[in-house]
C-alpha cells in the first residue's frame, strides 16, 4: 500500500502494475487480506514506519502537491483495488468470494 500511495502521488498515470499487484493480492488472499488494509494513513503509516528509520508521513506530505486529503486518497486507492479484485474473482468463477470480499 505504501508504494502505492508514492506511486499515486509521483506517477498517477503509471500505476497499472501496482494496482495489478494490489489486485492479484485481495484476489488471492480473499476477505482475510481486504480486513487487513489500513483504515486510514494514520494506520498505514504507523505499519510503514515501524520500519526503523522509514518516514512514510514526511515523504508522503512532501510528495502531496496538490494536498489530497490524505485518508480519502488512501480509501480511493484501496476501492480501485477491491474492484480490480473483483473483476479477477469473476474472471476466474470464485464468485463465492465477491460478497466477502465487497463488504469488508
Amino acid at each position: 500500500m505504501a508504494a502505492l500511495v508514492i506511486g499515486a502521488l509521483t506517477t498517477p498515470d503509471n500505476l497499472q502494475n501496482d494496482y495489478l499487484a494490489l489486485a492479484q493480492d485481495l484476489a488471492h488472499h480473499g476477505p482475510a487480506a481486504r480486513k487487513e488494509l489500513p483504515g486510514d494513513f494514520a494506520t498505514l503509516t504507523q505499519r510503514v514506519e515501524a520500519v526503523e528509520g522509514v518516514h512514510f508521513a514526511e515523504l508522503a506530505t512532501r510528495l502531496n502537491a496538490i494536498r489530497y486529503d490524505l485518508d480519502d486518497f488512501l480509501r480511493q486507492l484501496i476501492e480501485t483495488g477491491v474492484e480490480g479484485a473483483v473483476k479477477l474473482i469473476q474472471r476466474r468463477g470464485d464468485h463465492l468470494s465477491l460478497p466477502l470480499l465487497r463488504g469488508m
